[in-house]
């Protein structure tokens, strides 16, 4: 990532502007609109210990909002995941092939969600006609089965367990076996601790009043 973004920072002019592009693109959809500024450094450690040998230390630093930049190994996994994840896709050539193993390592949820969003319906990706294949255990991921119109084919492999290796089969919208394979139950909605089951009309009205009397 390091030698990536210096030679797009240092390229052409179509480079550069696609790298400022990825910023702002970072910042809009995973930092409520923050500037975000990516810098790939080069600091000259040989003074700090007065060595005679030139000591250089490379080292990407993210600044985001008004926080100051720090380098990127001392921001949270989630974050670094974004950037790494997200980066080779923006900045890829148009119809060109993507392969991810579990994307949804380092990532929330909510933040799976809106990875899944973006690299699916955002028009700047949209546009380039890139295909990805992933591989992934998430149960946030495998709910786009359940949704007719995903541009998504999902494959379950499995140990067959006589002469050939693997089964591969495809898993059609609206089915939840590949779910229950994960062993994802009802329960499972409230890993997000933002649900609330209510009976009727009356419970929502009580409940409401009662958050907005909490937040106060």
């Amino acid at each position: 990532l390091f030698s990536e973004i210096i030679k797009a920072r240092n390229g052409d002019h179509s480079q550069r502007k696609r790298f400022e592009d990825f910023e702002k693109f970072i910042g809009l959809q995973f930092f409520r609109g923050q500037k975000v500024d990516i810098v790939a450094k080069i600091e000259d450690l040989s003074d700090i210990g007065k060595m005679r040998e030139t000591i250089l230390q490379q080292s990407i630093h993210v600044k985001i909002g008004d926080k100051p930049d720090r380098p990127i190994h001392e921001l949270g996994d989630g974050i670094q995941a974004l950037i790494i994840l997200t980066f080779p896709i923006f900045m890829a050539e148009s119809d060109t092939m993507i392969f991810i193993e579990e994307p949804e390592l380092n990532l929330h949820p909510g933040m799976q969600r809106i990875f899944l969003d973006v690299i699916t319906n955002h028009e700047e990706i949209l546009k380039k006609n890139l295909t990805f294949f992933m591989t992934t255990h998430s149960n946030h991921f495998l709910d786009l089965t359940l949704t007719e119109n995903a541009p998504v084919s999902i494959f379950s492999l499995r140990e067959s367990g006589d002469k050939r290796p693997f089964e591969i089969r495809n898993v059609h919208s609206g089915q939840k076996g590949i779910l229950e394979l994960l062993g994802v139950q009802n329960s499972s909605v409230f890993i997000g601790n933002c649900s609330i089951w209510v009976e009727g009309h009356t419970d929502r009205k009580y409940i409401r009043k009662y958050l907005q009397e909490l937040i106060k």
